[in-house]
């Protein structure tokens, strides 16, 4: 029987790396070979392994999540050759899955996200709220039916949160620009919601609105952004702060048999529980309505003229 890979480390060099469980660090070391990976070709990437965990801020997390997203991906073989030749990438993984366990797991679920981090062109750029509009749009083009797009919708957030989150802890962007980029991902994700919820009304009343306009409120309608969310500053745990607004009158022709306060009132309901129901991809965000005036014993929707 061949030696286990930890058995070639001392316990000194293991500690050295900063691991303090050893026994699992020696559980998670042998299961690096495996998979397509020979015992040579594993051996060849564990003394980079351990240099990039003496970096790390929890070392023995990192190497647990390392582990954990290895034996995740599809292709072993062909993510296990990539870190043998892009030591950086391998680096900025392990210092990340040590930050954060959060953004580990989102990456052990998905293994191809670890590209956020690995490729520069993705980790070094930021986005503007209309490429986060953009990209979302072209991401849900072809789902059909609405409650896939909501777990599409919670996966893309997921994905951002990592991007936006990697490039925090790497020290690409500074806090101020990390809060803007959360608060746009939030705009648009609200947005997103809108058009869902005015699609859904629309097959609801689809007798009375007219093809042409099915794709728009049948009642001016807008979300207004308040507090933390308001000011470009949400963090990484904010919730969102809204308040719904909607015009005094409808678009000409209204026929629908509610009122058009009640219309808008749909719409707000029905954005807020796409925001904050936990689905199988979890929530968006939740949402705080006690900003708005009257607080929680105000109504969901102040018209125009209120």
């Amino acid at each position: 029987m061949e030696p286990s890979f930890s058995l070639q480390f001392t316990e000194e060099e293991l500690k050295f790396a900063g691991l303090m469980d050893l026994q699992r660090a020696a559980q998670d070391l042998d299961s690096i070979a495996g998979g397509g990976i020979t015992d040579e070709l594993a051996q060849s990437l564990l003394p980079n392994l351990l240099q990039a965990l003496q970096k790390s801020p929890d070392p023995d997390r990192s190497l647990q999540n390392f582990a954990r997203w290895l034996n995740a991906v599809s292709n072993k073989f062909t993510y296990f050759q990539f870190l043998l030749t892009h030591l950086t990438a391998l680096d900025l993984f392990i210092s990340v899955c040590g930050v954060s366990q959060y953004f580990a797991e989102i990456m052990i679920r998905n293994p191809e996200y670890f590209e956020i981090i690995a490729n520069p062109a993705i980790r070094e750029t930021s986005k503007s709220g209309a490429d986060f509009f953009r990209e979302l749009q072209t991401y849900l083009a072809h789902i059909k039916r609405p409650e896939l797009k909501l777990e599409a919708l919670r996966r893309f957030r997921q994905r951002e949160m990592l991007r936006i989150g990697a490039r925090d802890i790497l020290g690409l962007a500074n806090m101020p620009d990390t809060a803007r980029e959360f608060s746009l991902l939030a705009d648009t994700c609200v947005q997103i919601c809108i058009q869902l919820a005015v699609h859904k009304l629309a097959d609801q009343y689809s007798d009375h609105i007219p093809l042409e306009s099915q794709n728009i409120p049948q009642v001016p309608f807008i979300v207004v952004a308040m507090g933390k969310h308001g000011g470009m500053e949400l963090n990484y745990s904010s919730d969102i702060d809204l308040m719904f607004v909607c015009g005094d009158y409808p678009l000409p022709g209204y026929s629908l048999p509610i009122t058009p306060l009640e219309y808008a009132h749909k719409v707000a309901e029905n954005v807020t529980k796409m925001l904050s129901d936990k689905m199988q991809n979890g929530h968006l965000f939740r949402v705080d309505m006690r900003l708005r005036p009257e607080g929680r014993f105000g109504p969901l929707v102040r018209t125009l003229g209120s």
